[in-house]
C-alpha cells in the first residue's frame, strides 16, 4: 500500500499512505482487530482457569465460560465483518477486482457466522444473566 496504491481521485494526498480517509479506515480496522483479540484472549483465559481449577464438572462455571466465549464470538464476528467491509469502502471499485480476491475475507467471516449463528449467541448471553438459564450444553453452541 505504501508504494503502489493510489489515493481516491478526490484525495488531496499524493499517495494512499498519506490519505487521511485511508489512514482512518486502517486505524479502525486495527482497533477492531485489537478489540477482537482481547475478547478472544479473555475467553481463552476463562477457559484455562476453569480447566486449571479442576472444576470442569461444575455446570455453573462451565456455563459462565460458555457465555464468555459466546460474547467474544458475538462481538469478534461483528468487528471482523466491519473490517472486511471497510476494505471495500476504502479501496473503492478497484478493491472488488477479482485478481485481488479481497471478497474472500468478508465471505469467510460470513461463513463462520452462519455456522455459529450470532442470534443464538446473543440470546444465550442475555438469557443467562437475566433468567439464569444456562446456554445449550452441546458442541453446536
Amino acid at each position: 500500500m505504501r508504494n503502489k496504491a493510489r489515493p481516491a481521485a478526490h484525495s488531496l494526498a499524493d499517495g494512499a499512505a498519506g490519505d487521511p480517509f485511508t489512514l482512518h479506515a486502517v486505524g479502525e480496522i486495527a482497533a477492531h482487530a485489537s478489540a477482537a483479540e482481547a475478547l478472544i484472549l479473555n475467553a481463552a483465559d476463562a477457559n484455562d482457569r476453569l480447566v486449571d481449577s479442576g472444576r470442569v464438572d461444575d455446570a455453573d462455571e462451565l456455563a459462565r465460560v460458555a457465555i464468555a466465549v459466546a460474547e467474544a464470538q458475538l462481538i469478534a464476528e461483528k468487528l471482523a465483518l466491519s473490517a472486511a467491509e471497510r476494505l471495500f469502502d476504502t479501496g473503492g471499485a478497484s478493491a472488488t477486482a477479482r485478481s485481488l480476491n479481497l471478497d474472500r475475507h468478508w465471505r469467510n467471516v460470513r461463513t463462520v457466522s452462519t455456522h455459529n449463528p450470532l442470534a443464538h449467541k446473543a440470546h444465550a448471553a442475555g438469557n443467562y444473566p437475566v433468567n439464569g438459564v444456562w446456554p445449550p450444553a452441546n458442541g453446536y453452541f
